[in-house]
Order: C-alpha cells, then structure tokens, then sequence
C-alpha cells in the first residue's frame, strides 16, 4: 500500500445527543480483488484513492441522521438505532463532502 498521508487520528462528530465516530482513509494505492478467478472478487486490480477523506466507523442510525440533518430519511423501519437502510434524494452535504 502507498500511503501519501499518515495522520489517522479519528474525528467525533457530536450533534443532538447522538455521535458519529469517522476515521482516516489516506489517499494511496492498492491491490483489491481475489487472485482465484472462481471468487466475485475477482480479479485483482489496482484501486487508488486520490485524495484522503474521513470515512464512518459503522453505519449511519437513523438517530445519527435526524441529529445531523434534522429531518428522517425515508427508510423501512422505525427504530432510531438501526443503521440507515437506504438514502433517497439528496444525501446532505455534511454525509457526501470529505
């Protein structure tokens, strides 16, 4: 792996009572994929990510957005701790800017 940035303290994000915990991707390069031409991931390639950017330790909660967005995205279930099931519309900035 090519590391062109080694900072990787991790960053809390606080907002009405709720906490999203992201950590550091450093910008590089590396192989991804399976060798074995009989897995999915098949085959290897190379990925690199051109600049670096903060990342979710977990999934989003439906809690975490509302806290973050003021508002609750469309989802299946009402149950604020279970992670985000799907976004639809606009995803707000502060979830789609590094």
């Amino acid at each position: 792996m090519t590391v062109s940035d080694s900072r990787q303290e991790p960053l809390l994000l606080e907002a009405e009572g709720t906490a999203i915990e992201l950590l550091w991707v450093p910008a590089g390069s590396f192989e991804m994929g399976s060798p074995n031409d009989g897995y999915s991931e098949a085959p290897c390639h190379l990925v690199t990510i051109p600049r670096p950017f903060y990342m979710g330790k977990l999934p989003i909660t439906q809690r975490q957005w509302v806290g973050v967005c003021g508002a609750s995205p469309k989802h299946r279930m009402v149950l604020a701790t279970n992670p985000l099931i799907a976004l639809v519309g606009p995803t707000p900035a502060i979830f789609a800017t590094s």
